[in-house]
């Protein structure tokens, strides 16, 4: 607990930097970093890191989506496509060494990584302020999760996909996530001076907490299909990029359809 405790700070305090500078180059660079990582994990996971088709467009798709999302918005359904395009390639040259279900799931995860990631530059560039509602919304409904499970779970949650996981700790990591909403919207309107509706903010608080707790669970399933315990080691006791990313890929591709539908606007 206290190595877990250790590096949540000490990553806070690396990615608050990041946050702050979040209107230039940085944020992309760093962003394209991280999913670059996220997929090298994924595929050493699945164990298809020679499919050079598939695995070798992923890495430049999670490279270059970030900057794509900020500078270039109109090639992301061709990236989408590109991507489409590698697994059907891969289907054919890598016949005889990956079964397909085994190629779907390495490329339905790559998928939601490299875009989860990626269009984070997307929302905060149409939303500056509200954009970091999707970190609240991730890492607040892990902690108020996490204690309410601890204090009132008794019923399992997906015991066949992460045992420790209760239904009382999903309810109370949605509730706290609307209060977190909440919490985050008084701020804004106090301290900045905006005009955020906070009945909306609660509303809004609850598929994205439940995207986030699905993100989370989709991920574990993949690990329990392959027997992984964590996609990497670069966070002590906390795993790799996927690990501390995977509800946050849920949460920001529910985002971006809010933004797009202008639910978040």
């Amino acid at each position: 607990m206290i190595k877990r405790i250790i590096t949540a700070v000490v990553a806070l305090a690396v990615f608050f930097p990041v946050l702050w500078f979040s209107h230039t180059v940085v944020f992309p660079i760093v962003l394209a970093l991280l999913s670059c990582i996220a997929v090298w994990e994924l595929f050493g996971c699945t164990g298809t890191r020679k499919s050079c088709a598939l695995f070798g467009v992923s890495l430049l798709l999670a490279a270059g989506v970030p900057f794509a999302a900020r500078y270039l918005p109109a090639l992301l359904p061709a990236c989408a496509g590109l991507l489409l395009c590698a697994v059907l390639v891969a289907e054919v040259l890598d016949f005889n060494k990956y079964e397909s279900k085994t190629l779907g799931i390495t490329f339905a995860q790559a998928a939601a990584a490299i875009f989860g990631i990626g269009l984070i530059v997307l929302i905060r560039d149409r939303e500056p302020t509200r954009y970091l509602l999707i970190f609240v919304a991730a890492w607040v409904t892990d902690t108020f999760a996490y204690f309410s499970g601890m204090l009132f779970g008794k019923r399992k949650l997906c015991p066949h996909i992460s045992p420790k996981k209760t239904v009382a700790g999903a309810i109370g990591g949605v509730l706290g996530c609307i209060a977190g909403f909440v919490v985050f919207g008084v701020i804004c309107n106090c301290a900045l001076g905006q005009d955020h509706q906070l009945w909306l903010l609660a509303l809004l608080a609850i598929p994205l907490s439940i995207a986030g707790q699905f993100g989370d669970l989709a991920a574990s399933a993949v690990k329990r299909n392959f027997e992984v315990k964590d996609y990497g080691n670069l966070f002590p006791g906390h795993g790799g990029v996927l690990d501390r990313f995977d509800s946050i890929i849920l949460i920001t591709l529910v985002a971006f359809i809010l933004t797009e539908l202008e639910i978040i606007c």
